[in-house]
């Protein structure tokens, strides 16, 4: 075997070995990213769903509601992914457009009170207020049950890159369960 033969093989070889030290410290870095970011993400979560609770548990949409909601999605907005944040901007515009909406249907039934004669304050729209109400209040609802959306940025798994790439496995211990120790 020639000279040029054995310092290519060495230098295949060391670069063999480099790139799988690259691709460790990219799984590493990744890994510790998404450790960094659990402390705030968990925390815009928490406030998201306070907002939710605050709202669901309270009534009607007020200023003060509005401003949780909005406080809490502008602290997350840039936490999460592209999905995400598309959420987070469609439930902001339906808590503004639920707002709103209560505010018209309280001027509505203060105006239908006083008996004033107005296109705008009539029984039937109040009425289809009402219903887009109950629409936005299910949208908002859905979103707060669904808890999975947020599951793929606030999972922590680690997972290490050598035992994958060399197929290492730890030894699992058995674990007996109540039946067998009985």
């Amino acid at each position: 075997m020639s000279d040029t033969a054995i310092i290519s093989a060495v230098a295949a070889f060391v670069a063999l070995v480099a790139a799988g030290i690259a691709y460790g410290q990219w799984q590493t870095a990744k890994w510790k990213l998404a450790a960094d970011l659990y402390p705030l993400r968990h925390a815009a979560y928490l406030k998201i769903m306070e907002a939710f609770e605050f709202w669901y548990r309270q009534g009607p949409m007020t200023s003060e509601r509005v401003e949780k909601f909005e406080n809490a999605f502008l602290s997350a907005r840039f936490l999460f992914g592209r999905d995400l944040r598309k959420k987070f901007d469609m439930i902001r515009s339906e808590v503004v457009r639920l707002a709103n909406t209560e505010a018209m249907i309280a001027h509505c039934d203060d105006a239908l009170e006083k008996r004033l004669d107005i296109d705008e304050f009539t029984e039937e729209k109040n009425e289809l207020r009402w219903k887009e109400v109950q629409l936005i209040t299910t949208k908002l609802y859905n979103f707060y049950i669904d808890e999975e959306i947020f599951v793929p940025y606030l999972a922590l798994e680690y997972k290490n890159p050598s035992r994958r790439i060399f197929g290492l496995r730890r030894h699992q211990p058995k674990i007996a369960s109540e039946d067998q120790e009985r």
